[in-house]
């Protein structure tokens, strides 16, 4: 098992993939997005190293060096994984990761299991590729053998002697909770029983949590989203299930308002009140119901690249060193590690990995963080 008690969030879309080529224009990548912005406004979005290839092999040397400068203790990685109902997409860094079985980080993997579209330039209607969930034993079968060469590497990451597998949507499918059961059957006749959590990104009703073991903080997305009424939250999260392209088209006309409206911000102050008056842990509690919690943190957000002025960012009017020591009440349940939004996601604005023009708060941030899941 693994030392690491702090995972950064990993985004791979920074390799070309056929997929991105057929809707985007070939070679496409979100470096193509921080290259559109105005010259003034690149260097807030761009890592110190440069743009580079997470397919490469010489890349997973250099990030692990990274990793290792941090101050904190054996930092690792929370990588996302992209795969339709047998159709892979954007696997240049597992590829490494598998090809290098003794140079990665700690590591586990997110299934990113929705279906592509192309929502945030205002069309929900484009899919790219679809996320059915197939009740499909061939299709099961071949996912599960490519997840356990991950489960298998010395570095994967495990609480409890079970390697940590993570669902970024609960709800993308009525089929998924029977699909996931499918899963399970496969991982033990392959010798695997891994700890399968969901992503807990806004309020919900915790019956939607039976089919895992573990609930996820997901921020900044609970946060954003755990501001309302949570009657509403609990109609969405049923909806996005039973109705995904009602879903989805509600969640266009929210943007196109956003865009009349010139984007939205969210006060980081308000994040660390939050933490400060249990009010993000107590509905985290109601969402999870029995389950254990791993808990998360971010700093940043603005995403601008990708939705120009429909965007949402966070703002730090008023905060200093002393006010983020309300990150270290953050705890995850058990030996669950702590989730940090992310290592990379430059066209998001919530990259913690070094940049060009630094975070002002980025070290003071990354000290803060309690040193284990653990009192």
């Amino acid at each position: 098992m693994t030392a690491a008690h702090h995972f950064f969030s990993y985004f791979p879309q920074f390799h070309p993939d056929p997929i991105n080529d057929r809707a985007w224009g070939e070679g496409f990548t979100d470096w193509d997005l921080i290259r559109a912005l105005p010259e003034s406004e690149r260097d807030g979005f761009t890592p110190n190293c440069g743009y580079y290839d997470p397919s490469a092999p010489e890349y997973l040397g250099r990030l692990c060096e990274q990793l290792k400068a941090l101050p904190l203790s054996n930092a690792g990685l929370m990588v996302y994984h992209y795969h339709f109902d047998g159709v892979a997409a954007l696997s240049g860094f597992e590829t490494q990761l598998l090809a290098q079985p003794d140079l990665g980080p700690p590591f586990f993997l997110c299934w990113a299991n929705e279906t592509w579209t192309k929502r945030w330039v205002g069309k929900p209607g484009e899919v790219l590729v679809e996320q059915r969930h197939s009740v499909n034993a061939e299709l099961v079968k071949a996912h599960a053998r490519y997840l356990v060469q991950f489960f298998d590497l010395p570095h994967y990451h495990r609480v409890d002697g079970r390697p940590l597998f993570l669902i970024y949507n609960a709800q993308a499918s009525v089929t998924l909770p029977r699909v996931l059961s499918m899963y399970r059957e496969e991982f033990a006749a392959l010798g695997q029983n891994p700890l399968i959590g969901a992503c807990i990104a806004y309020p919900q009703p915790s019956d939607q949590m039976l089919p895992y073991d573990f609930g996820c903080e997901f921020e900044p997305r609970f946060f954003f989203n755990s501001r309302g009424a949570s009657g509403l939250a609990h109609f969405a999260a049923r909806l996005k299930m039973h109705f995904p392209k009602l879903f989805e088209w509600l969640g266009t006309q929210r943007d196109r308002m956003r865009h009349q409206e010139g984007g939205g911000s969210f006060a980081y102050r308000d994040y660390l009140e939050a933490l400060t008056n249990g009010s993000i842990e107590k509905a985290l509690r109601i969402s999870a119901g029995s389950l254990p919690l791993m808990r998360s943190a971010f700093l940043s957000w603005n995403n601008q690249p990708r939705y120009r002025d429909r965007s949402t960012w966070v703002n730090h009017d008023g905060v200093d060193e002393d006010s983020l020591i309300a990150l270290r009440s953050l705890r995850s349940d058990g030996d669950f590690p702590l989730l940090i939004n992310s290592w990379n996601e430059w066209s998001e604005g919530a990259a913690l990995e070094s940049g060009q023009k630094e975070h002002p708060l980025r070290e003071k941030f990354l000290r803060m963080l309690p040193a284990s899941s653990r009192q």
